[in-house]
């Protein structure tokens, strides 16, 4: 492998395009990175990739599982010739933050950090995270099937009526409404799914079970939208994406 025209022999099999393709996405973006010790460079390279920003601009239209989207991305005030290659400079990850390296009354010990109230105010660091909560409308043998509708009191797995009570006539919440954990986004029943829940239907009549979708108990946000469509074996799919 020849790094550059002028070490190349009938030996070489292969030359570089370019010598900072080398260190790859990730390390070509730290400036100076010769004058780092290398595992910091394997850090940073690291911490590059978490680095949040506008990771596409359909964010609004997709229902990626989990998605961070910073609020107010900056370009680095430093910059390597591969960071315009690459285009990182249109579309950038990250903020500048102005830091200070100080002791302060011993309230940054170890790993703390003192934040500037008013800078966090003004949008530092400030970005929405989405989750997507999904439920599938499944057909089973003998014609049950999942439906999507507000549980009634009495049924297995009933959560309450507190927890049921953003939900419209379609078994769905509205968008923009403010959730917190526990609340229930789509409401769902399914019916039995063992031999032993069926006997007696003739009684008792069947006994549906409550498979509705909630909030994870410790977040709270917004609905952001909700998507209605059908899976690939033609049933009925909804994803609701909240925002906080």
């Amino acid at each position: 492998m020849a790094i550059s025209e002028k070490e190349l022999t009938p030996k070489h099999t292969h030359h570089e395009l370019c010598a900072y393709t080398i260190l790859g996405v990730g390390a070509s973006l730290i400036p100076y990175a010769e004058h780092n010790q290398s595992p910091r460079n394997t850090y940073q390279a690291a911490m590059a990739k978490q680095a949040p920003g506008v990771y596409t601009l359909n964010y609004n239209d997709r229902t990626d599982t989990r998605a961070h989207l910073l609020h107010y991305p900056q370009k680095p005030l430093v910059r390597t010739k591969p960071l315009d290659v690459l285009g990182y400079n249109q579309r950038p990850a990250g903020q500048n933050f102005i830091v200070a390296v100080l002791s302060s009354n011993g309230y940054n010990m170890e790993d703390a950090i003192i934040f500037n109230k008013s800078a966090v105010e003004r949008g530092l660091g400030h970005s929405s995270f989405f989750r997507i909560y999904k439920a599938e409308c499944k057909q089973y043998l003998g014609g049950a099937k999942d439906r999507l509708v507000i549980p009634e009191p009495g049924i297995r797995g009933y959560h309450g009526a507190e927890a049921y009570r953003l939900l419209e006539e379609d078994g769905l919440v509205a968008a923009e409404a403010a959730v917190k954990g526990g609340d229930i986004l789509i409401g769902k029943t399914s019916p039995p799914r063992f031999m032993e829940e069926y006997r007696g239907l003739e009684l008792r009549g069947p006994q549906l079970r409550d498979t509705s979708v909630g909030v994870r108990p410790t977040e709270i946000g917004v609905v952001d939208s909700v998507f209605i469509t059908k899976d690939i074996e033609g049933s009925q799919l909804v994803k609701t994406k909240v925002r906080s």
